[in-house]
């Protein structure tokens, strides 16, 4: 389930290409470990977040840059982003709002998206980037996709 998440949120969601760059928050989890080895193998660059114990984790899975966010500001690591992918929650989502490049995407797989029925962005995240449009990954099963992300060998380092 960890990697059919991870392979939605990047391809399907937030249409990840080559020489993009992905902000992966939580790149040491189930979610964001198998992320980062995708979005790695589809040749993008990728800049993860998590604790200080998580880096090494995080670096060896694929990650370019890495931000312990017990200890640095992830948005002076992370420069501009094309995707940001949260797996933790809470205000991660809302605070990437200023690294993500115009055009790019913010994906979750925690939260709902911060935007209201008819489509427009709440307040807090409409200070910050107007036109932006978060979108929520709920997995859908998918067998063929299951079937390639295991065929990668993603998840096993």
């Amino acid at each position: 389930m960890a990697g059919l998440t991870a392979w939605q949120a990047l391809f399907d969601h937030a249409d990840l290409r080559p020489g993009q760059t992905v902000l992966v928050h939580g790149a040491a989890g189930a979610v964001g470990d198998l992320a980062v080895q995708l979005a790695r193998e589809a040749g993008a660059r990728i800049i993860g977040t998590g604790r200080e114990r998580d880096r090494a984790a995080a670096l060896e899975a694929g990650t370019e840059r890495f931000a312990a966010l017990d200890a640095e500001h992830f948005e002076e690591v992370a420069g501009q982003v094309d995707v940001v992918l949260d797996t933790v929650g809470g205000d991660m989502l809302d605070c990437s709002a200023v690294v993500v490049r115009p055009g790019g995407t913010p994906v979750s797989v925690t939260a709902p998206p911060k935007v209201s029925p008819s489509g427009a962005a709440v307040p807090q995240l409409a200070r910050r980037r107007p036109s932006r449009c978060v979108k929520r990954v709920t997995p859908q099963a998918n067998a063929g996709q299951t079937a390639d992300v295991c065929r990668r060998g993603a998840g096993t380092g």
